[in-house]
């Protein structure tokens, strides 16, 4: 089940969720947590990180309107950033060690 994103203004506020995790897992779920814990305990910290979102959010929003026209897209969007979250998480997990 695909969630409902709003793209009409840009998420540029440091409490709001993550587009794509939010399309692709809903807002309220481990994942879209996990990566805005990742992006506030460790992309804000440094300036390539903090370049990196705000790229994020700039693009982001034209990503989305294409996944929501193509099930190709999205199907292989899904796919990356589950693989990309589950390197996210065990970077993070292994931090803390």
């Amino acid at each position: 089940m695909e969630a409902t994103v709003i793209i009409d203004e840009p998420l540029r506020n440091p409490k709001s969720n993550c587009y794509i995790v939010t399309y692709c897992y809903g807002r309220d779920t481990i994942q879209c947590h996990e990566m805005i814990q990742f992006r506030d305990q460790v992309l804000m910290k440094s300036a390539p990180g903090r370049a990196f979102i705000d790229f994020y959010y700039r693009h982001s929003p034209e990503l989305i309107k294409i996944m929501q026209k193509s099930s190709l897209m999205s199907d292989a969007m899904k796919r990356l950033s589950k693989g990309f979250i589950s390197c996210v998480l065990f970077a993070m997990h292994r931090r803390k060690i």
